[in-house]
């Protein structure tokens, strides 16, 4: 009789074991939606090719501007190395960060970006190159940053 009444409360706390987990899970899959839901509000799809893309004059002094006014070569430029092409090691708390080129070349740099990608990167700290740091420069729309 005595070990009937045991295997009803092992059976009892295995199963109250099971409906914790169960909503332990239920709880960290809804943080997690939540998280994401968070992260993507407000942006809109990235587009995959770049916009044909005609340089001109006062195109290219803005750029250098905007370079100049956010201090990209900072944080983009090795020490010695090719302005802008990334490389340049940074410390943080959780590993070393390196810094992403940030030239117009189309294999390893910003050459194949659409203004909807830089822009996403700029403002939401996520794209390609850039995963989760943000710079902000306070553009107001992806084709005010070309």
């Amino acid at each position: 009789m005595r070990r009937h009444a045991d295997d009803e409360v092992n059976g009892l706390s295995m199963n109250r074991s099971i409906k914790v987990l169960i909503a332990l899970c239920v709880l960290l899959g809804a943080a997690a939606a939540g998280v994401v839901a968070l992260n993507l509000r407000g942006e809109e799809a990235i587009t995959d090719a770049p916009a044909d893309f005609i340089s001109t004059p006062q195109l290219v002094e803005r750029g250098r501007y905007l370079a100049l006014a956010g201090n990209c070569a900072g944080c983009h430029t090795a020490r010695g190395g090719a302005p802008y092409a990334g490389g340049r090691g940074i410390d943080t708390p959780f590993g070393t960060v390196y810094a992403s080129n940030l030239t117009p070349d189309e294999a390893t740099g910003l050459g194949r970006w659409s203004a909807s990608a830089f822009w996403r990167a700029m403002h939401h700290g996520r794209s390609r190159a850039f995963p989760l740091i943000s710079c902000k420069l306070g553009l107001q729309t992806p084709e005010k940053a070309f």
